[in-house]
């Protein structure tokens, strides 16, 4: 991670973890590395990630055989190999392992290449993603992978480029990515030794932050679905990425709700147009506290923190009860651009970041000079998604369908989704080889369709035939 942020947010409970299956024993091992020999250290943003890793699984509702935290990083070949196998050491067929690292990503000159640097301050050396997958190959069972770090998308081959390729691709690993190959990845905090990645708020927020937001249905467990949808729509500084997509395996079991600042949050849009751009949004406030809002306005695809504009709701502490507010941004560019919106609420424990959502300033005029490039062929069966680069040279809202030989619809990958800014010139996506209902498309030919639009401006454009081979026996 290349940006450290102080003096805006502190960071209390952090983290998102859980049960990759209601069956066998789970075990977790928790990575935070701050101190660096050659790298910008991070004050105490990843070992607090670490720290409340470790507090929301054994709270969850998911019990935890074994919770090995290495909160003062790690670093070595032989070291890393040596904490593996003593935190999986008595792992089965069956049982579940959880990585969880946080750390600076770095970007190989190949630009696909994830290497993550482990460091405990004294020595420092990079892992790249093919050997922490054949050490992790060597754990029996189920492993979860959480990466809070810059480019992290790169280890799964998402967000990035065509040659693009997924270090874990296979039925043992579920993977969440902060952001993808080209993007980096925040870390906040407020110099006191509290902090974490705006990821990792999102993850915490959605999954323990006082009404378990990420559980869609409300059926009492998280799956890596609902939790790639979750984090999607609330970090907004990143674009979080998974592997596979489409997955009902259940991660998490809900355990007991905690207090919250926020609930009920609702935008009425997510994109905004016009002259002078404006959102309503609502939410319920539960605790006396100040809120503030803060709004960072994107430069290209970076995030421009040191300009951001600060809105104080009011002086005073605010009284629980319902609360809208409308908030007119300003217009930096007639193409577009983008913003975040964060909510921060501050009383005598410090301050908490309560939502970060990305908006989408729409152009006044001009065309996207829409474009699409898929593979001519992909695997499911042998662990493959399909890609689908959209390139668009503006801020667009996005429509995209997988249809079938005859022009049936298979698979909606998006409805109305507005884009952001994650550094690869446009919108990339990916599809498992799922239906829309869940089960396995058959093997055979489809096509990708885009309708990108903006107010008035509107393009579509088609994909060549995309040969679907080896289909999932089951589902993931």
């Amino acid at each position: 991670m290349k940006r450290l942020f102080l003096g805006l947010l502190t960071l209390f409970a952090l983290l998102f973890s859980g049960v990759a299956c209601a069956s066998g024993v789970n075990r977790a091992l928790l990575i935070g590395c701050d101190r660096f020999v050659t790298w910008p250290n991070t004050a105490q943003a990843c070992a607090g990630g670490a720290r409340a890793m470790q507090a929301m699984l054994e709270s969850s509702g998911t019990p935890f055989d074994v919770i090995d935290l290495w909160e003062n990083g790690l670093s070595g070949r032989e070291a890393r190999t040596a904490v593996v196998r003593a935190a999986f050491r008595d792992a089965e067929e069956g049982d579940t392992a959880w990585i969880y690292i946080a750390t600076h990503g770095a970007l190989g000159e190949d630009g696909q290449t994830l290497s993550l640097v482990l460091s405990d301050g004294v020595t420092e050396e990079e892992a790249d993603a093919d050997f922490l997958r054949a050490l992790l190959d060597t754990v029996p069972g189920k492993k979860v992978l959480i990466l809070d770090a810059c480019h992290s998308g790169a280890a799964i081959g998402k967000g990035g480029t065509p040659e693009s390729r997924n270090a874990f691709a296979g039925e043992d690993y579920l993977v969440l990515c902060s952001g993808g190959a080209l993007e980096d990845s925040y870390l906040w905090s407020d110099g006191s030794g509290a902090g974490s990645g705006y990821f990792t708020a999102a993850l915490v927020n959605g999954v323990s932050g006082g009404g378990w937001g990420a559980d869609a249905n409300w059926d009492g467990s998280i799956t890596l679905a609902e939790l790639e949808d979750y984090v999607l729509r609330n970090c907004g500084v990143s674009t979080p990425r998974c592997y596979p997509e489409q997955s009902g395996q259940v991660l998490l079991l809900t355990g007991e709700t905690p207090e919250a600042y926020l609930s009920g949050l609702s935008l009425e849009t997510e994109t905004l147009a016009g002259e002078s751009p404006a959102v309503s949004f609502s939410y319920t406030l539960r605790k006396h506290c100040r809120i503030r809002y803060r709004l960072v306005y994107s430069q290209g695809d970076a995030w421009d923190f040191d300009g951001a504009e600060l809105i104080r709701d009011g002086e005073r502490m605010l009284q629980p009860g319902k609360l809208r507010r409308t908030i007119t941004f300003r217009r930096t560019d007639e193409e577009g651009g983008w913003v975040l919106l964060l909510i921060t609420a501050e009383d005598r424990s410090g301050v908490h970041l309560l939502s970060s959502r990305v908006l989408t300033i729409l152009p006044l005029s001009g065309s996207p000079e829409l474009s699409l490039y898929t593979a001519e062929a992909f695997s499911p069966a042998d662990g493959e998604e399909l890609a689908v680069f959209i390139r668009h040279d503006q801020p667009m809202v996005l429509t995209v369908t997988v249809v079938d030989e005859e022009g049936n619809r298979v698979a909606r990958l998006c409805t109305n989704r507005a884009d952001r800014p994650e550094g690869t010139g446009g919108t990339t996506l990916y599809w498992s080889g799922l239906k829309d209902d869940g089960t396995p498309a058959p093997e055979g030919s489809y096509r990708v369709q885009v309708k990108a639009s903006a107010g008035e401006i509107s393009e579509s454009v088609e994909s060549g035939a995309v040969r679907l081979e080896g289909p999932l026996s089951q589902l993931r």
